[in-house]
């Protein structure tokens, strides 16, 4: 953990830190030697991370035979020890990822785990593992272990704004256009705005 905190600066770490510390340990607890490897992605990864405002996202490496149902109380405990913070993230095998996205699996999200969701099996997440991954237990991310395809995350972003964020988009138009504009929340313009430049700079920069 000695090298993941000198990654985490300035009050990322006093943020981030206590929270990926008690993870990593009732991991170790409950699921004892089944717990192979915790990297954490999202915007901590990308030293965006905004205390209050930002969810600690991670992907954790289990064995193939891991019994998973320990981890409701290990995310529910989480959420207990620190309010306001949400630690969320996939549970998967290094097998897994070493095939394109596919399937189910338990997923954590906002304290509470659902135990089979196809959630963040994708090509962005494999593809953000690989580039920008923090290791926070097992070995570096690496192409021989991690099937990222640069083209399918490309095409997984066109898609996802042409099926999620048109719609989203023409629902608030209508919105806006029969209440005026303060039917949008701060929340839904922040969300939108940062979405879909998030997928464009994607895009067209890589």
């Amino acid at each position: 953990m000695q090298t993941q905190k000198k990654k985490l600066h300035g009050v990322m770490s006093d943020q981030v830190a206590p929270v990926v510390n008690d993870l990593v340990s009732l991991l170790d607890q409950r699921l004892r030697n089944q717990f192979e490897g915790l990297y954490l992605v999202g915007s901590v990864a990308f030293d965006d991370f905004c205390p209050g405002q930002s969810d600690i996202d991670f992907i954790a490496i289990v064995s193939k035979a891991t019994d998973c149902s320990p981890l409701p109380s290990i995310h529910a405990e989480i959420a207990r020890r620190h309010r306001g913070v949400h630690c969320d993230g996939i549970y998967l095998t290094r097998c897994e990822l070493s095939r394109p996205p596919d399937g189910r699996g338990p997923v954590a999200r906002a304290g509470k785990v659902t135990m089979s969701a196809p959630d963040e099996r994708h090509p962005v997440t494999w593809l953000t593992l690989l580039s920008h991954g923090l290791t926070v237990r097992g070995s570096e991310p690496s192409s021989s272990w991690i099937a990222a395809d640069f083209d399918a995350a490309i095409e997984y972003s066109r898609q996802n704004l042409l099926s999620y964020w048109l719609p989203w988009i023409d629902r608030r138009r209508r919105l806006v256009g029969f209440g005026g504009p303060s039917l949008l929340t701060k929340w839904a313009v922040v969300w939108g705005a940062l979405g879909v430049a998030r997928l464009y700079t994607a895009i067209t920069t890589g």
